[in-house]
C-alpha cells in the first residue's frame, strides 16, 4: 500500500514537473533603438530615425519608414509621414493590431489628426477635401470645403458662399434640408453633442438644432466656446483627448533583477532564471518582456513547452538557468 501511495507520489510530481517546464527565447531579435508597448502583444518601435510597429510574434505590422504614429483615438492611430509642411496618412492602425494602408493619397487637417466614428476627415491632393474609412477606402470626396468630424453620426460641411452648408449623415446625406428658419438661411453648423447642435443663419442669430427632426430653438446673437470636434458649448478641451496609454498588468512572480555588474536578468520567486546579460530589462506583460542588448530593443518570452522541469534557451544566445537548481 504505501509502494502504491508512494508510486502515485512520484508520479504527480513528475506530473507537475512537465506541467511547470520553462523556455526563454527571442521573441523580437534586438534590433530596435527603442521599443514601447502600446496593446496587447504590439510595441512601436524606432530605428535609423524612423518608427514602426512589432507584434510579439516577430512580424513588423507597421513598416519602420514612418516619421510619427500618432496616440490612440477610439481605438485608431494614424501612421505619418512628413511631406513638405504637410503629414501624409499612410495607415491607420487599431488597437488589437490591424494595419490599413490608405488607398488614395491623403493628408491629414490641422486639429483633426484622429479618426471618429470610423472615420477619418483628411485633404486629398488640390486641396479637396473628404473623409476616409479606417479600412483605408474612401468614403467621400468633396471639393475644397471646410470640414468637421463625424460626431454622433454627423458631419458638417461647408462650402464658400452664402447657405452652401451641410450636415451629413453617414450615407453623406444632407439632413439640414429639413431645418426651417422661416426667412433665414442656414450658414454653419457646429458637430453634434448629446443630441443637439447649434448652427447660425446670415444674420449671425444662433439656434439650437436637433438633428433628427429639424427642431429649431432661436437663441439669439452668442459667442461660443467650441471644443476639439467643432461641438459648441461642451465643457470639453480644444485639444484631442488621446485615449489612455496601455497599461498591462506585470507579472507577480518573474521580476527583473540587477546583478553585481549592472547587467539585468530575471528572478522566479527569488530564484534566478535568466542571469544578468541585459542592459535593460522591463517588466513581463503575460510572456513577454522588452530587453537591450548593446543599446538595441528586442522582446523576449519566457513560456512551457512540457518537456520537463527545467528552463531551456531555444536561442543560445540567451543564458539561463535551471528552475530546479539555484547554481
Amino acid at each position: 500500500m504505501r509502494r502504491t501511495i508512494l508510486f502515485v507520489v512520484i508520479m504527480l510530481a513528475s506530473m507537475q514537473a512537465i506541467v511547470s517546464a520553462q523556455y526563454v527565447q527571442w521573441a523580437v531579435r534586438p534590433a530596435y533603438s527603442s521599443m514601447e508597448q502600446i496593446g496587447d502583444n504590439i510595441y512601436k518601435v524606432s530605428k535609423n530615425g524612423k518608427t514602426g510597429v512589432v507584434n510579439a510574434y516577430g512580424t513588423e505590422v507597421v513598416p519602420v519608414d514612418a516619421d510619427e504614429i500618432t496616440p490612440f483615438y477610439q481605438g485608431c492611430a494614424l501612421v505619418l509621414q512628413n511631406m513638405g509642411g504637410k503629414k501624409l496618412v499612410k495607415g491607420i492602425l487599431t488597437a488589437n493590431g490591424t494595419y490599413s494602408k490608405m488607398g488614395k493619397e491623403c493628408y491629414t487637417i490641422q486639429g483633426l489628426e484622429f479618426c471618429s466614428e470610423g472615420f477619418l476627415t483628411v485633404e486629398f491632393a488640390g486641396g479637396k477635401k473628404g473623409f476616409m474609412h479606417i479600412d483605408g477606402s474612401v468614403a467621400k470626396e468633396y471639393g475644397k470645403v471646410n470640414l468637421l468630424p463625424f460626431s454622433e453620426g454627423y458631419a458638417v460641411v461647408v462650402g464658400s458662399g452664402k447657405g452652401n452648408c451641410q450636415l451629413v449623415n453617414q450615407n453623406f446625406e444632407d439632413v439640414s434640408r429639413r431645418i426651417r428658419l422661416n426667412a433665414a438661411v442656414p450658414c454653419g453648423f457646429y458637430s453634434v453633442y448629446r443630441g443637439s447642435t447649434w448652427l447660425y443663419d446670415d444674420k449671425a442669430i444662433y439656434y439650437t438644432l436637433n438633428p433628427e427632426t429639424g427642431e429649431t430653438n432661436k437663441v439669439g446673437k452668442k459667442k461660443l466656446n467650441v471644443d476639439y470636434m467643432g461641438c459648441a458649448e461642451t465643457g470639453r478641451p480644444k485639444t484631442v483627448p488621446y485615449d489612455s496609454e496601455w497599461r498591462g498588468t506585470p507579472s507577480a512572480t518573474v521580476k527583473s533583477k540587477q546583478d553585481g555588474n549592472g547587467k539585468y536578468g530575471y528572478q522566479s520567486n527569488g530564484k534566478s532564471i535568466i542571469p544578468g546579460q541585459f542592459d535593460y530589462a522591463g517588466s513581463f506583460y503575460g510572456n513577454y518582456a522588452i530587453v537591450s542588448v548593446n543599446n538595441s530593443y528586442g522582446l523576449i518570452s519566457l513560456g512551457n513547452d512540457n518537456s520537463g522541469f527545467s528552463a531551456t534557451a531555444t536561442n543560445k544566445n540567451i543564458k539561463y538557468k535551471k528552475s530546479n537548481s539555484t547554481s
